[in-house]
């Protein structure tokens, strides 16, 4: 485990993937740290996951959806879109706030996501 501060954070695409780059000061200087194979994520009502499939299907974006046992504030279950790429994220995210689905957590940066998980 490293243990340091936070210099930066960002994430970006690259072949397809999403990457997260986090640079730490520590006791041995700056370090770079990579992570890959990370998957960009947001929450939608299941009852509007078949409209959302869909959606994304019909614009060729790559995802995968799971059904989850979290719920909404008003106790409305929920289903999770996984993409492993950063842009078909936020194309998901416009193509389905432009047809009304709500979307949870579709606002957190990956690398964010990532530093509290």
């Amino acid at each position: 485990m490293i243990k340091g501060f936070i210099l930066s954070r960002t994430s970006y695409d690259q072949s397809g993937c999403a990457v997260i780059v986090l640079w730490i000061k520590s006791e041995q200087g700056a370090i770079k740290v990579i992570v890959d194979n990370q998957q960009a994520i947001f929450f939608l009502l299941r009852s509007t996951l078949p409209l959302a499939k869909k959606l994304l299907k019909q614009h060729n974006i790559q995802f995968v959806s799971q059904l989850l046992s979290l719920k909404t504030f008003q106790h409305e279950a929920i289903a999770g879109l996984y993409f492993d790429s950063i842009s078909e994220f936020y194309q998901a995210k416009k193509i389905l706030t432009s047809n009304q689905i709500t979307l949870y957590e579709s606002s957190f940066r990956m690398e964010d996501r990532f530093l509290m998980e």
